[in-house]
């Protein structure tokens, strides 16, 4: 008897681990995550996986989880707009969110979650 996979629901309020969480640039220098604050709060449907950000910045970003480009703005650690292009995927029961991004023209980089 075969069983149906189901992807996994994100839905509820999550701490961020700082000792397991690390942002890297383009060039592969780290940068710390804490700017997205020390919580965050998930509300998943089938289409979307929705995250609001409990952080000075405060920022809500919600991801198409069909495959289809999610496009953005977050704030740099200057407080600078910059545009972000994410997508999302399963892999089972794995979602990998991945974003690229482009400073000014100068600096660009891409950033993995996977939950």
């Amino acid at each position: 008897m075969l069983l149906a996979q189901t992807s996994p629901d994100f839905s509820g309020k999550w701490i961020v681990d700082f000792d397991r969480s690390e942002g890297r640039t383009a060039d592969g220098k780290t940068f710390g995550m804490r700017t997205l604050g020390e919580s965050f709060t998930a509300a998943q449907t089938a289409d979307a996986l929705t995250l609001v950000y409990e952080s000075e910045m405060g920022r809500t970003v919600t991801y198409r989880l069909d495959g289809v480009e999610t496009k953005t703005s977050v704030p740099d650690p200057r407080g600078r707009m910059v545009p972000i292009v994410y997508r999302a995927s399963w892999s089972g029961s794995i979602l990998t969110i991945v974003g690229q991004w482009t400073t000014d023209g100068s600096q660009s980089g891409r950033s993995f979650l996977r939950l």
